[in-house]
């Protein structure tokens, strides 16, 4: 883990059955106190929110770069969509 610099404590308010998630990975050894518990999860959700970030920066990125196609408005699309579905279905 990153030297977490400053540590500050806030105040949590948890449901019953996250508590009881969170008291039963101390006590099964998992974890070795609670604060390391909230801290793991808050490790696992940043790096899947950067994940989430880099692939919709790639993904946009990837429109810019494929250019810009005009339509014929949103009648256009809707019947290319119907159009695509009958295909899937035959």
């Amino acid at each position: 883990m990153a030297d977490m610099g400053k540590i500050e404590t806030i105040s949590v308010d948890l449901s019953d059955d996250l508590a009881d998630l969170v008291h039963s990975a101390v006590a099964g050894g998992e974890f070795a106190s609670t604060d390391h518990v909230v801290r793991a999860a808050l490790d696992d959700w940043k790096r899947r929110r950067e994940a989430d970030l880099d692939h919709l920066r790639t993904m946009l990125a990837e429109g810019v770069a494929s250019g810009f196609e005009p339509h014929g408005g949103m009648e256009a699309i809707k019947h290319e969509a119907r159009r695509r579905l009958a295909e899937r279905q035959q």
